[in-house]
């Protein structure tokens, strides 16, 4: 008899251990499959986001002194990419989209805003994280020429989310910023004004790269581990400083190719390697090349991941059109997300 109620205790002991045990285990419960949530969210961009935000057409606008872009040119979402993003084996959705646009005094577009989306154990799409991103620019009044463009790449077994935003005005300065989504984890959070109680995380701000040549010839090299005010444009990250030509500004090629070996110190650390003719990184060394022949140099050209997984999602991109007088606006939608509801 005392046998059986050992046997009784220790079942009773193991189950309540095993009960304790399941409640600390990190529980990640995915949909079915890959399809089912590609579908979901496929419709969820179609019946809802794009009701609400519109599509932004990836044409190419012209501008000149008396017609300059409109909101209309900017507005909608540019690119939804539906990828794993976090590397937890569920797909998310990603949306890029521009907003805020003025062309008074050529302030041009005001913000960059990303969103990513994930799917619910109940089936339902919610947002998990949200990130706006200053970048100034984009009207035909804004002095020079810009690029900005978002990619997503694998390092190391994880996945990291890059930004290139590139100026060319009396200089040329080129900006790289890497984000991880979700890195900080979920939590709930309460919604201001509506006292919601929803559960997100984050956009995080992993490091950042900069290269500006200056138009009186000084060149400087900018890294930074921690989130700048202004992280698409190098420019002002001044704290940051890591190489500058504060003498002559006369530099020999051969200070040059030390400049350009610390840039890509800096983008190896992310996984990244670059040729960037924008500002002079290779031996056919030039600035944008701006004529009806040749295109010019956009971020899919210039960038690769050293483990050669890389994707680039959405850009825009401005460049002078066949004269002086005229500047042209091109948007692009890499992987044709959104072409399906352009043609509706």
């Amino acid at each position: 008899m005392r046998r059986i109620r050992k046997k009784l205790v220790v079942a009773v002991i193991g189950e309540l251990v095993l009960t304790v045990l399941m409640q600390y285990i990190p529980q990640n419960i995915y949909a079915k499959s890959d399809k089912t949530v590609k579908t979901a969210f496929e419709n969820y961009v179609s019946g809802t986001l794009v009701p609400m935000y519109g599509v932004l057409q990836t044409d190419t606008v012209e501008s000149t002194k008396d017609y300059d872009w409109t909101a209309e040119d900017f507005r909608g979402l540019l690119s939804a990419s539906v990828m794993d993003f976090d590397s937890d084996g569920q797909l998310e959705l990603l949306t890029v989209q521009f907003s805020n646009y003025d062309s008074y005094q050529g302030k041009g577009i005001q913000n960059m805003y990303l969103e990513m989306y994930e799917y619910q154990d109940s089936g339902e799409i919610a947002v998990s994280a949200q990130k706006n991103l200053d970048i100034n620019g984009y009207s035909y009044a804004s002095i020079g020429y810009y690029q900005t463009c978002i990619f997503t790449y694998e390092y190391q077994g994880e996945t990291y989310i890059g930004i290139d935003h590139y100026t060319y005005a009396n200089g040329s300065i080129v900006t790289l910023s890497v984000l991880e989504y979700g890195k900080s984890g979920f939590e709930e959070m309460i919604v201001p004004h509506t006292n919601e109680v929803v559960t997100r995380t984050t956009f995080d701000y992993i490091g950042g790269a900069g290269y500006q040549m200056a138009g009186n010839g000084d060149i400087y090299v900018r890294y930074t581990n921690n989130e700048p005010q202004n992280p698409l444009d190098c420019s002002r990250w001044a704290w940051k400083k890591m190489y500058a030509e504060e003498t002559d500004p006369l530099l020999t090629e051969q200070d040059k190719e030390e400049y350009m070996d610390a840039y890509r110190m800096f983008l190896e650390k992310y996984g990244l390697k670059a040729e960037d003719e924008r500002i002079g990184m290779s031996e056919n060394g030039k600035f944008v090349v701006r004529n009806e022949i040749d295109a010019f140099e956009t971020a899919p050209n210039i960038y690769n991941s050293i483990e050669g997984n890389i994707t680039f999602l959405s850009g825009m991109y401005t460049d002078q059109g066949a004269d002086s007088t005229v500047k042209l606006l091109l948007k692009e939608d890499c992987q044709g997300s959104l072409d399906e509801m352009r043609m509706k």
